[in-house]
């Protein structure tokens, strides 16, 4: 069972049975994937809450929260792309596509699990993935990279992409990486040539976009690294949600 969370107010909506079949509805009917969630290319984590715990408000752009927490949260932006969709709402538009939801949680088998609940969507963090020359650069690579041998030994796995410009006007991608504390930000010269090697291969495996633009420019495509000592209060300050991407 999927379940929308944050670190800022733990566990806030939950999958049920009911939000599973009217995903799969939506896979074979797009004009419904469209009522519900609009034009977009991506499935998005579709769950129910309790508005007596938490509330959400939204219109397919910014997501924002309202939630009780040592401090209270109202309409906080989690950086999260989505909307939300009453329980009514949702009824109207599977019926307005010839879809009687009742009937088909009945025929189903999950009649039990008819929670008359709001929805949320969540389909993209906005701060998620930079763009270089045209392709989105998200960070789940780079993650990967980061996490495996002897790199972990190195780096928190704490980073930040951001896009620049040289003196020629030529887009680089500069991922700012945070050293171990036991590092004070002093990476050999080995250690440096070998997390790019580890990014570049795990960005050509998981984007064949970035895989074609590297055959076409070469090392200009590869990433400039920027290292620092571990919690540096400009990019890995202590006790916030690290952002992945600088804009």
């Amino acid at each position: 069972m999927n379940i929308y969370g944050t670190a800022d107010l733990g566990a806030m909506a939950f999958e049920t049975p009911l939000v599973v079949l009217i995903r799969q509805i939506c896979t074979k009917n797009n004009k419904l994937f469209e009522a519900i969630f609009k034009k977009i290319h991506k499935t998005p984590t579709l769950c129910q809450y309790i508005p007596s715990f938490i509330s959400f408000s939204g219109n397919g752009e910014d997501l924002l929260v309202s939630g009780d927490n040592t401090t209270p949260l109202i309409k906080y932006a989690l950086g999260d792309h989505g909307g939300t969709i009453s329980f009514r709402e949702m009824l109207n538009k599977t019926l307005k596509e010839g879809i009687n939801l009742k009937k088909e949680a009945k025929e189903a088998g999950i009649a039990k699990f008819w929670y008359e609940l709001p929805f949320v969507y969540v389909y993209e963090r906005d701060d998620f993935s930079t763009n270089l020359y045209g392709l989105q650069i998200y960070p789940e690579p780079i993650r990967e990279a980061l996490l495996k041998k002897p790199l972990a030994f190195y780096f928190t796995g704490k980073f930040m992409l951001e896009t620049r410009f040289d003196n020629q006007q030529n887009q680089y991608l500069l991922i700012h990486l945070e050293a171990q504390k036991s590092r004070n930000g002093s990476i050999p010269q080995a250690i440096r040539k070998a997390a790019i090697s580890a990014i570049v291969e795990q960005l050509e495996i998981k984007n064949s976009e970035y895989r074609e633009l590297h055959k076409f420019l070469g090392k200009r495509a590869l990433p400039r690294l920027q290292f620092w000592q571990a919690e540096d209060p400009k990019y890995f300050k202590l006790g916030i949600k690290q952002k992945w991407v600088k804009k």
